[in-house]
């Protein structure tokens, strides 16, 4: 027993040190990338919280897309605005989502011109606009800000007795979705580029 716990243990570390000094050389190759193009004046480290607060947002984001498009829901392809639009309003990343397949089976009936979310009589122009309208509301609007998300939900369908119970259902549902393994390498790269278009973006305003 002790002999297997010792190997687990060196087998964590390996791996520990193995994952630390691919960050390690991500930042570094990172820096260098910066001072030649001189994007920034200051060194930019990759943060590795970061890096892994950005792993489990590509994560969710797959397995979105992998759920949705299981079922033939055509909003499967809004799986990135749907995290993004989460992100920027402190929502549950699977909660729009959720709210589109009760409300529209995933975009497949919408009722009004895109407006998967049975939001009042409102229509949009795309699904991108409808979205972000919908996030914020649930964040900002009056009738939900500073509100849990059962209270939440409970305002915005207040009809439909079971409507809070079956939204946390498919959200769990959602949460749970076997997605293909992961590329790592894939994902740090994926993650300097976006914060190297972040910092082109506050070095230009």
């Amino acid at each position: 027993m002790e002999k297997k716990k010792k190997f687990f243990k060196v087998i964590i570390a390996t791996v520990l040190v193995a994952v630390l000094s691919m960050i390690i050389k991500i930042s570094a190759q990172t820096q260098r990338l910066l001072a030649e193009n001189k994007i920034v004046k200051k060194e930019y480290v990759v943060d590795s919280i970061a890096l892994f607060s950005f792993i489990k947002k590509k994560e969710n984001e797959a397995k979105i897309e992998a759920y949705l498009k299981a079922k033939n829901m055509p909003l499967y392809e809004y799986a990135s605005e749907f995290i993004e639009a989460a992100e920027k309003h402190n929502l549950n990343p699977f909660l729009l989502p959720t709210i589109s397949i009760k409300e529209s089976s995933g975009g497949k009936k919408v009722f009004r011109p895109f407006n998967p979310f049975g939001y009042g009589q409102k229509s949009f122009k795309n699904y991108e606009e409808a979205i972000s309208f919908v996030a914020e509301k649930l964040a900002e609007g009056k009738y939900y800000k500073g509100k849990t998300l059962e209270k939440k939900l409970k305002t915005y369908n207040s009809v439909k007795p079971n409507y809070v119970k079956e939204t946390f259902m498919f959200m769990k549902r959602i949460a749970s979705q076997k997605i293909d393994s992961i590329n790592f390498i894939d994902y740090i790269d994926s993650f300097k580029v976006e914060k190297l278009i972040e910092i082109k973006k506050m070095e230009s305003l």
